[in-house]
Parts: structure tokens; sequence; C-alpha cells
């Protein structure tokens, strides 16, 4: 018999027969390729029924890719330290609407998760949250991310699909714990501050303006730096001494100014914060 869709025009003798997309292939099996239908013609003489002669014609088709192509996925993307980045794409497989597909992201940073949606097969997700130490400050506020998306379809055709990503640096500033209020002195006033990076990059540094009374040392206590202490994000603990307040200051109010900095790539103090301590000189000794 003829394939389905094909036809025989009895006055020329021509089959005529355009295969669909399926033609070549089984949907059970996505190794087949190839398809042979058998056409067989009966000729008879209309003046002797009984007497006829056959001949079988092979039709050979074979598998014609489709498209398969990705949909809403997006080559170039600008992501922030500290905010979430999602994105969503589909697979488009004419072939396999539903795959299952193989899919594997190369060069991928670490904390991003690809995967596949619960309820579309052709529907997966991406989702990334740079932490504020992703970009250092020696990428001159920006980081590029080369990766390489790889989707496998079930008959084994592979689609390679280059990304690249630009993570935009945020340089925060130092936090700085101090205490609310001081009552000390004179003659001496001690307290501690803690400054901490939140980028995870330097120790912060920890300066106080001089007093027109006494004299401001600083006493280091403790301090980490960048991948020392694997959890602990760079801090600098000080204990601030004022030290030779004379007797008459007693029953004073006076405020002491600290400063605290990160560095950049070169060195410098940068993203500079300012904290006031309330001191209120009440005759007593620490």
């Amino acid at each position: 018999g003829l394939p389905k869709d094909a036809t025989y025009d009895a006055t020329s003798g021509e089959v005529s027969w355009t295969s669909d997309f399926n033609a070549a292939t089984d949907p059970q099996d996505p190794s087949v390729d190839e398809k042979v239908y058998t056409v067989t013609i009966t000729l008879r003489d209309v003046q002797d029924p009984v007497q006829f002669t056959q001949r079988s014609i092979a039709l050979v088709v074979k598998y014609t890719p489709r498209n398969f192509a990705l949909q809403n996925f997006q080559g170039v993307s600008n992501l922030d330290e500290g905010q979430n980045f999602t994105e969503d794409f589909s697979v488009q497989d004419d072939d396999f609407p539903q795959g299952p597909f193989v899919i594997q992201a190369v060069g991928l940073p670490q904390g991003a998760n690809l995967f596949q949606d619960a309820s579309n097969a052709a529907v997966f997700h991406i989702k990334f949250s740079p932490d504020y130490g992703f970009v250092s400050s020696s990428n001159s506020g920006a980081k590029t991310v080369n990766w390489n998306l790889i989707l496998i379809n079930p008959r084994g055709r592979k689609l390679v699909t280059t990304a690249q990503w630009q993570v935009r640096g945020h340089r925060q500033n130092p936090q700085v714990y101090i205490p609310t209020n001081v009552n000390q002195g004179p003659p001496n006033v001690v307290f501690m501050v803690n400054a901490v990076d939140p980028n995870g990059e330097t120790t912060p540094t920890i300066t106080v303006d001089p007093v027109t009374l006494g004299t401001v040392t600083i006493v280091p206590v403790a301090s980490s730096a960048a991948g020392t202490n694997p959890g602990v994000k760079p801090f600098n603990m000080v204990n601030v001494k004022w030290a030779g307040i004379p007797p008459t200051a007693s029953g004073t109010n006076v405020s002491l100014t600290v400063h605290s900095c990160v560095l950049n790539a070169f060195g410098q103090p940068t993203q500079c914060v300012t904290s006031i301590v309330p001191v209120y000189l009440n005759g007593g000794a620490p």
C-alpha cells in the first residue's frame, strides 16, 4: 500500500508523496533516523485479470533536522553585587518538544543555580545572588564571567551557547561598632571600636581626631585579614585610650570623632565613615 498522504495517478502512472517530518523517525526510539517504505505496483491486463505482474519500489526517507533552539536566553547580562538575578528560558525542539533534555553549564560561578522547571520539561531557570565579595577592588568596579550552556536533545543533537555576565561591584562602607555613650574619666577614658569590611576584602583602618585636653592613642586588640578565617569578614578591633585629662574637665560632655575606611586597589582609603562617641567625664577612673 501507499504511505500516508501518498497518491497514485492511474493516468500517468506516477506516485507522488511529500513525507512529513515524522516519516523517518520513531518517537519511541530517538536513534532511528531513516525509514524504508515499500510500495508494490501491480499491473493487470483488463482482458485477462488472472495474469498480473508486480514490482516493488523502496522509498527511503531520511531524517531532516528541525528547529532546535533556545528561547529568551540572554547571552549577555548585567548583574549587581548583593542583588538577586533570575533568568527564565525555554527550549524549542520541534522533534522533541518535551525532551527529555540534558543540560550542562560549564564555567558557571559558584553559587549560581541552573535547574529545570517543575512542571514543564522544556523550561529552565537560572538564579544567582553574587555577594559583596564577588567583585574585588582590583576588578576596576566589575567582573566578567564567561560560561557555556550545553543542551543535548534525545537524538544527541548538541547546542552550545556562550554567555557573558558582567557583575558590577558595589563597594560598601565599613560597618563601625562604637559605644552609644561613655561615662569615665578624668584622668583616663578607654573604650572599644570594631570596624568590619562587608565586602570581605580589606582590614578597615581606624583613626581618632586629636583632642585639646590630653592625648588619644589607639591600641590594637584583634584583627583579621581577607581569607584568614573562613566565614569571617576582615575586621579591626582596637581600644581607644584617652589619657591625661585634667581634673578640671570633670562634669563635662565631650565628643570623640572616629574615622574608619577601607582600602582600594591602590592601598588608598575609600568609603570612609565618621562616627561620634559621646563621652561624659564623670570624675571617675576606668
